[in-house]
């Protein structure tokens, strides 16, 4: 074996908590190959991509890829950091809680195998949760980028007179209180609409100020990063949304 040895981790049975922190509540993983785990010396390096799928609708095989997401990670112990490259869930099994969940049982594994980062690009409806989930902006391009297009859209399209004063995490614009609803935001947009039954019920629904600023600006993404040290602000946001008092 010498002092590098590579394990396709297709063959899943033999790291199961390892692969276990990737899986959200209620899914299975089928794990792709090329994925592995290379052991350099004292070192650990891993190489994830899978499918996700929920459980109830086991075996992975009959499934349409509309009915499963992608995962990829990785992580090298030596480098002690990790990268978080795509989770997606199916429709309809989103807004659960699943991915706060699994963000919490990663970190404890990177946590005591040695990793203290977690990087990653908050794109799509990743620019609101991994904000509530500790991520922090990667450098103060990025945190001005998304400050100053939340401040426009809070100023002229929303037109509340948003003022962020000392926020500087996205966590704290993630949370900023209030009410807006999409149809509202639709409406100040210049675009009225009206939508059938649920439709129309889910456009009424009231959405927290904070997740809507995040969602609907004109951010395309965003370069964050996690500190899963114990004194870290992220890590202790982490910590206070998901685990229950």
């Amino acid at each position: 074996m010498g002092d590098r040895e590579r394990v396709p981790l297709h063959e899943e049975e033999r790291f199961p908590r390892l692969l276990e922190a990737f899986m959200p509540p209620g899914f299975g993983m089928y794990v792709e190959p090329g994925s592995e785990l290379v052991r350099e010396g004292a070192g650990v390096r891993l190489s994830l991509s899978a499918r996700l799928q929920p459980s109830a609708f086991m075996p992975f095989e009959q499934l349409s890829l509309q009915q499963t997401g992608p995962l990829q990670r990785s992580f090298s112990t030596q480098e002690r950091a990790a990268h978080h490259k795509i989770m997606r869930l199916p429709e309809n099994w989103t807004d659960q809680g699943r991915g706060r969940a699994v963000v919490m049982e990663s970190a404890r594994l990177y946590r005591d195998i040695g990793i203290t980062t977690v990087t990653l690009n908050a794109v799509d409806t990743g620019r609101y949760a991994w904000a509530m989930c500790g991520f922090d902006f990667a450098d103060d391009k990025n945190r001005d980028y998304v400050m100053n297009r939340v401040q426009v859209f809070a100023n002229e399209v929303l037109d509340i007179g948003l003022d962020l004063g000392e926020l500087q995490y996205p966590w704290e614009i993630a949370a900023i209180e209030g009410e807006v609803t999409l149809a509202e935001i639709a409406a100040a947009g210049g675009e009225e609409i009206e939508l059938p039954g649920l439709l129309q019920a889910k456009m009424d629904a009231p959405m927290r100020l904070g997740k809507a600023l995040m969602l609907f600006s004109d951010i395309s993404g965003w370069e964050g990063v996690l500190d899963l040290r114990d004194e870290a602000p992220g890590y202790q946001q982490l910590v206070n949304y998901t685990v229950p008092e």
